[in-house]
């Protein structure tokens, strides 16, 4: 489960990318993104992403003005599994 920091607290989906019995693996294709909400979240987005997956991490970027002048914020929207480790 990833936690999103700054002013508002919110959970981030982990979706399961890797090919399944009933998914094909993610390939970032248009129709892949269009349905991501579909895909099955990674271990019930109740455990972490083991060390050394291969994942892929979508952001959006938001500017805004400082009490330093312009800044700019990356905000963490989710989290795609693509390969975990194997256990060899």
């Amino acid at each position: 489960m990833i936690r999103s920091h700054g002013a508002f607290l919110s959970l981030v989906p982990i979706y399961d990318g890797r090919a399944l019995s009933n998914k094909p693996a993610f390939n970032f294709s248009d129709a892949d993104f269009r349905h991501l909400a579909t895909r099955p979240l990674y271990k019930n987005n109740e455990e972490e992403v083991p060390l050394h997956s291969v994942i892929s991490v979508g952001y959006t970027l938001a500017a805004y003005m400082g009490t330093n002048g312009r800044a700019l914020s990356s905000n963490l929207q989710f989290v795609i599994v693509l390969a975990i480790p194997s256990d060899d």
